[in-house]
Protein backbone atom coordinates (compact mmCIF):
# COMPACT_ATOMS: atom_id res chain seq x y z
CA UNK A 1 0.00 0.00 0.00
CA UNK A 2 1.57 3.19 -0.78
CA UNK A 3 2.46 5.96 2.14
CA UNK A 4 -0.48 8.38 1.04
CA UNK A 5 -2.95 5.75 0.78
CA UNK A 6 -2.23 4.55 4.44
CA UNK A 7 -2.65 8.14 5.73
CA UNK A 8 -5.93 8.70 3.99
CA UNK A 9 -7.11 5.58 5.51
CA UNK A 10 -6.00 5.66 8.82
CA UNK A 11 -8.56 8.79 10.25
CA UNK A 12 -11.48 6.21 8.76
CA UNK A 13 -10.10 3.17 9.88
CA UNK A 14 -9.75 4.79 13.98
CA UNK A 15 -12.88 5.41 13.44
CA UNK A 16 -14.79 2.78 12.26
CA UNK A 17 -12.56 0.53 15.36
CA UNK A 18 -13.63 3.80 17.61
CA UNK A 19 -17.42 3.77 16.73
CA UNK A 20 -17.13 -0.37 16.60
CA UNK A 21 -20.68 -0.45 14.20
CA UNK A 22 -18.43 -1.37 10.95
CA UNK A 23 -17.64 -4.73 10.11
CA UNK A 24 -14.39 -3.71 7.75
CA UNK A 25 -13.72 -7.29 6.79
CA UNK A 26 -17.10 -7.39 5.21
CA UNK A 27 -15.62 -3.78 3.20
CA UNK A 28 -12.23 -5.47 2.67
CA UNK A 29 -13.99 -8.39 1.18
CA UNK A 30 -15.83 -6.09 -1.29
CA UNK A 31 -12.60 -4.37 -2.16
CA UNK A 32 -11.38 -7.40 -3.03
CA UNK A 33 -10.28 -8.63 -6.97
CA UNK A 34 -8.19 -11.27 -8.39
CA UNK A 35 -4.66 -10.24 -8.19
CA UNK A 36 -3.55 -11.88 -11.45
CA UNK A 37 -5.93 -8.92 -12.65
CA UNK A 38 -3.43 -6.31 -11.16
CA UNK A 39 -2.35 -3.89 -13.71
CA UNK A 40 0.41 -2.23 -12.35
CA UNK A 41 3.63 -4.23 -12.89
CA UNK A 42 5.18 -2.40 -9.56
CA UNK A 43 3.02 -4.20 -7.53
CA UNK A 44 4.45 -7.19 -6.16
CA UNK A 45 1.10 -9.51 -5.83
CA UNK A 46 0.24 -8.93 -9.10
CA UNK A 47 3.26 -9.93 -10.25
CA UNK A 48 4.07 -12.53 -8.01
CA UNK A 49 0.43 -14.51 -9.38
CA UNK A 50 1.36 -13.72 -12.56
CA UNK A 51 4.81 -15.49 -12.78
CA UNK A 52 4.60 -18.05 -9.93
CA UNK A 53 1.05 -18.99 -8.48
CA UNK A 54 0.34 -22.53 -9.78
CA UNK A 55 -2.37 -22.32 -12.98
CA UNK A 56 -5.86 -21.65 -11.10
CA UNK A 57 -4.90 -21.13 -8.09
CA UNK A 58 -7.11 -17.80 -7.01
CA UNK A 59 -5.24 -15.64 -5.50
CA UNK A 60 -7.32 -11.98 -4.23
CA UNK A 61 -6.17 -8.62 -3.51
CA UNK A 62 -7.45 -5.60 -1.92
CA UNK A 63 -7.95 -2.68 -3.77
CA UNK A 64 -7.48 -0.06 -0.96
CA UNK A 65 -8.97 2.82 -2.69
CA UNK A 66 -12.24 0.83 -3.65
CA UNK A 67 -12.16 -0.14 0.56
CA UNK A 68 -11.67 3.73 1.72
CA UNK A 69 -14.43 5.00 -0.88
CA UNK A 70 -16.62 1.71 1.37
CA UNK A 71 -15.43 2.84 4.14
CA UNK A 72 -16.30 6.57 3.98
CA UNK A 73 -19.85 5.60 2.92
CA UNK A 74 -20.33 3.71 5.83
CA UNK A 75 -19.37 6.90 7.61
CA UNK A 76 -21.09 9.30 5.74
CA UNK A 77 -17.92 11.16 5.83
CA UNK A 78 -18.67 13.18 2.53
CA UNK A 79 -16.66 16.01 3.42
CA UNK A 80 -13.57 13.66 3.58
CA UNK A 81 -11.60 13.37 0.18
CA UNK A 82 -12.90 10.77 -1.51
CA UNK A 83 -9.19 9.34 -2.39
CA UNK A 84 -5.76 9.61 -1.41
CA UNK A 85 -4.60 11.33 -4.50
CA UNK A 86 -5.47 14.92 -5.89
CA UNK A 87 -5.68 13.69 -9.22
CA UNK A 88 -8.51 10.96 -8.17
CA UNK A 89 -10.08 13.52 -6.61
CA UNK A 90 -11.10 15.29 -9.43
CA UNK A 91 -12.85 12.71 -10.79
CA UNK A 92 -14.53 11.09 -7.94
CA UNK A 93 -18.13 12.39 -6.72
CA UNK A 94 -17.73 13.61 -3.53
CA UNK A 95 -21.09 12.79 -2.01
CA UNK A 96 -23.92 10.51 -1.60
Amino acid sequence: MREDTAEWLAPMTEEARRRGDIFAPALMEQAMFPAAEVPDDDNPAGVWVRKYAPQGTMHKVIDWIRFGALLRAELGWWDYPPCPHPECQRQLPTGA
